[in-house]
């Protein structure tokens, strides 16, 4: 594992793309995650994906920092907010879960993914959705 001086620069990158991305969807009215992931598309194609500059930092945001923040995110459900859904919308995310866990599950086998692979992408795509998964 790198040194935490080594860290810093991919971090503040990665923090500084964060604002950007809060700021552009707040001006434009698109979706702050969807700039996130377009910055993120841009910036690795103009410094390169192997900056040993950024890499450490980089990873150590998508590796632990994400997996931290997917668990706080999950953290804000609770069961009062279950509670007070509609039955019939309730349904209407019952069936779209899966509706879309079946789907994974069935275009993972012309695709050549094994079961295990599918089944985790069916679940965080339905859970999450697809911008966790490409995160």
């Amino acid at each position: 594992m790198p040194t935490p001086s080594k860290m810093i620069p991919g971090i503040l990158m990665a923090i500084i793309v964060a604002v950007l991305a809060f700021g552009i969807g707040e001006y434009s009215g698109l979706s702050a995650n969807l700039v996130a992931i377009l910055l993120g598309f841009v910036l690795t194609n103009l410094l390169g994906q192997n900056n040993q500059f950024l890499t450490p930092g980089s990873q150590w945001c998508e590796g632990k920092a994400l997996a931290i923040a997917v668990a706080l995110l999950g953290a804000q459900l609770n069961l009062s907010a279950l509670v007070a859904i509609e039955a019939k919308h309730l349904l209407l995310i019952v069936s779209g879960l899966f509706f879309t866990f079946l789907m994974t599950l069935v275009l993972a086998k012309p695709l050549r993914i094994n079961r295990q692979e599918a089944c985790l992408l069916a679940s965080g795509q339905g859970i999450c959705g697809s911008a966790a998964v490409m995160a």
